[in-house]
């Protein structure tokens, strides 16, 4: 399960938004959580013709998109998210999960590092930060990231895993080096 819908994001969180005419984010959030995606995205099309600009909606919107496959649309909506509402540190993390999923590692790092510092308790993002540096081979700053997570989220076995991960790789890059002197 990716981390996103693991964690209490805007798609998990308790709603408090309702609007006037059809569904409520309340009902939104419901459907997502029970799996009914395309539902979800039927009741977000509706609250974003009668609230076009309300940050919750893109959030929620934007990551229903990036489930639906759409990933191009959930940027888009995560990025007028955060131009409403530039201290959301769940926003900043969804669009770095987004940016991750397909391979935009360096926009990745950058937004899993302004989320933490909106939010630097934030386990999941710490997680998602140690899980691009190594992709990108920075093994010792993918171990401290992930030595974060595990601070903040001791019981976490994917933080512990991303610890076991980094020290192989820094293991196996001093063995490659070694092997080069010689």
């Amino acid at each position: 399960m990716p981390r996103s819908t693991r964690r209490q994001t805007a798609a998990s969180k308790p709603a408090s938004a309702s609007f006037d005419k059809g569904a409520s984010l309340r009902e939104v959030l419901a459907a997502y959580r029970s799996g009914r995606i395309k539902h979800a995205r039927n009741l977000l099309r509706k609250l974003a013709s009668q609230a076009p600009h309300n940050v919750d909606v893109l959030h929620v919107s934007g990551v229903v998109e990036h489930e639906s496959g759409n990933s191009v649309r959930a940027v888009a909506l995560l990025d007028q998210a955060i131009a409403l509402h530039p201290g959301d540190a769940d926003c900043r993390f969804d669009l770095a999960e987004v940016y991750a999923a397909t391979g935009r590692y360096a926009l990745a790092r950058n937004n899993y590092q302004h989320a933490l510092l909106l939010d630097p308790e934030q386990a999941d993002a710490y997680l998602g930060l140690g899980d691009v540096l190594l992709r990108e081979a920075r093994c010792v700053e993918a171990e401290s990231a992930f030595r974060q997570a595990l601070h903040y989220a001791p019981q976490d076995t994917d933080a512990l895993w991303g610890i076991i991960g980094a020290l192989n790789a820094i293991r196996s890059a001093c063995a490659k080096l070694l092997r080069m002197r010689r």
